[in-house]
């Protein structure tokens, strides 16, 4: 297995910055990033991290975008009680409540399954992201 400058595995570093997203921390995966785009020349290394990066950040914009659709169906709720029509919200938000613990679960499932995969220095292909990574990976050199 391949060292980092550090003197551990980069399955390794790359397994941290799943955990990190895993866990939610912001600033773990940050600092995670940041140390391997500054310090490290090793490119697998350096896709994995962006990988995490961009999958934590997307799931994040996501799930902010299913939280506002409740407070939508709320605000439109609101209007239209001004012409004495209202419709239950409280079923959207329940539904949307819902599925938000579904997104959850399965980025949770997810960073665990790329962690564990990031130990033998293997990952799981999503031809988009892997396109944009590439892309931001090439941006850097």
């Amino acid at each position: 297995m391949k060292k980092s400058n550090l003197g551990v595995s980069v399955g390794f570093i790359g397994a941290l910055a799943y955990l990190a997203a895993f866990v939610n921390s912001f600033v773990g995966l940050l600092l995670i990033v940041g140390y391997v785009l500054l310090r490290e020349e090793n490119i697998w290394l350096r896709k994995n991290v962006l990988k995490a990066m961009v999958l934590y950040i997307g799931f994040l914009l996501l799930g902010i975008a299913v939280r506002l659709i409740p407070n939508f169906f709320s605000l439109l709720n609101t209007f239209l009680s001004i012409f004495h029509f209202n419709f239950v919200s409280a079923v959207f938000t329940g539904i949307f409540g819902t599925l938000m613990k579904l997104l959850s679960y399965c980025a949770k499932l997810l960073y665990l399954a790329l962690g564990v995969m990031a130990l033998t220095q293997r990952t799981i292909a999503f031809a988009p992201l892997d396109k944009f990574i590439d892309k931001l990976v090439n941006l850097e050199n």
